[in-house]
């Protein structure tokens, strides 16, 4: 279960980082604008990626033994906010990458528990 909020999450930030390229596209920014790139959005979706990552990867690794999970996730999580410093013109591809890392990360995971030992994913 959490890795699917972690890719849930994930998918977010990348909906959200392409949606503004997409709304200036499509000649609909304006107001709507401040909200979409206010930092409390960015943070509100990014706390819950680290969150769950944090909280099925590490433990999960206790099972099937593998690190490349948490490692991509941290990564991926890295460049999440990396990507506050970065120009603007960096920022859609560098963050699409980076959800995409945390996505992999989660589906890894899920896929590591149920081949070894019959787990269940979490």
């Amino acid at each position: 279960m959490k890795d699917n909020l972690g890719i849930f999450f994930s998918s977010l930030c990348i909906v959200h980082c392409l949606l503004v390229p997409l709304l200036a596209a499509l000649g609909l920014l304006g107001a709507f604008t401040l909200d979409i790139e206010s930092p409390v959005i960015h943070f509100s979706l990014l706390i819950p990626v680290i969150i769950f990552a944090a909280s099925s990867l590490p433990a999960s690794k206790k099972k099937h033994g593998s690190t490349t999970p948490t490692l991509l996730a941290f990564l991926g999580i890295s460049l999440m906010l990396i990507t506050f410093f970065m120009p603007e013109e960096i920022e859609v591809w560098l963050m699409t990458f980076a959800g995409i890392t945390v996505i992999v990360a989660h589906l890894l995971n899920k896929h590591l528990l149920i081949a070894n030992a019959g787990f269940t994913a979490e």
